[in-house]
């Protein structure tokens, strides 16, 4: 994950400087055509999308929830969840 900011190197609005923070916990595969949801508390979920190339790719249905504060990873398990690729979730109203 790529931080800005306080916890990055910081830089401008017009011109960030980034920073790569070190992941703990069940650290996903680097993806692509997934989402992320902020859910509240300090926490982003992703779920889906495909890993490997895009020549030769695997779509997920897989999720993890990461914690923003210490940057720590946790694969959540469900059933019956189906592999997809750039799709759209959205946080309900009444989860904060």
């Amino acid at each position: 994950m790529i931080s800005q900011g306080t916890r990055g190197r910081g830089g401008t609005a017009a011109r960030p400087e980034f920073a790569k923070e070190a992941q703990r916990g069940d650290v996903p595969l680097a993806r692509f055509g997934h989402t992320t949801t902020p859910v509240g508390g300090g926490r982003v979920v992703l779920f889906g999308g495909a890993t490997g190339d895009s020549g030769r790719y695997t779509i997920t249905a897989d999720a993890y929830s990461l914690d923003t504060n210490t940057d720590t990873w946790v694969k959540i398990t469900a059933e019956d969840t189906s592999a997809s690729l750039f799709h759209c979730w959205m946080r309900p109203s009444n989860v904060r």
